[in-house]
């Protein structure tokens, strides 16, 4: 298989879930994280009281199971739902999806994925954030968490911003480093991307 479907943020928006991956029956998926929407902040942390579930997460069981078969990869959301709810208190099917998580994971050692939580981000234009990350190898690097889908070439340690139009190929050129922003399933448009890994080709789609 070469193509892969990228996506990211989904926030419990299931149906626009459900409408990309209709379209793609049969191609593999790699979400970046952040699948669910953690109802307590990140501030709240420290004087939280866990009772149940519902405190946390308006849980539907229905995502873990059209998750079943999708590459997952661990959002802040995910850490944090962790941090909230003993593991002994989670849904069976839930545990399982958040114990096979990964915090990275790589396509024949030239594409790697993340969420991008780990990351300093820096607004290197107008609501234009970009991780501040020294990409060497491999030459591409995947990422969500900012909600906004953008494609930089990596340039002497810094990001140029490219344009791109959607549903339109791009090709990676393999001498070069790219830092690509997938966008997020929760927004309205939705965005994802298209990964060819044998013609190191992308595309955007909303």
């Amino acid at each position: 298989m070469t193509e892969y479907i990228i996506l990211s943020d989904i926030h419990d928006n299931l149906e626009h879930l459900l409408k990309v991956l209709s379209i793609y029956i049969s191609k593999p998926v790699i979400c970046l994280g952040d699948i669910f929407e953690v109802l307590v902040s990140k501030s709240k942390l420290e004087t939280f009281r866990f009772e149940t579930l519902d405190q946390v997460l308006y849980y539907n069981p229905k995502m873990t199971e059209v998750l079943d078969s999708v590459r997952m990869i661990k959002g802040n959301q995910e850490e944090r739902l962790e941090q909230l709810v003993p593991s002994e208190k989670l849904p069976r099917k839930l545990y399982e999806l958040l114990n096979n998580m990964q915090e990275t994971v790589l396509l024949e050692e030239r594409f790697l994925f993340i969420h991008g939580q780990q990351f300093v981000w820096e607004e290197i234009d107008y609501d234009l954030w970009c991780p501040n990350v020294d990409i060497r190898n491999p030459f591409c690097l995947f990422y969500g968490h900012s909600h906004h889908d953008a494609f930089f070439e990596v340039v002497d340690s810094q990001p140029i911003k490219i344009d791109f139009t959607y549903s339109k190929p791009i090709f990676l050129d393999p001498n070069k480093k790219y830092l690509i922003n997938v966008g997020a399933i929760k927004n309205d448009p939705l965005s994802y991307v298209i990964l060819d890994t044998k013609n190191n080709i992308i595309t955007f789609y909303h």
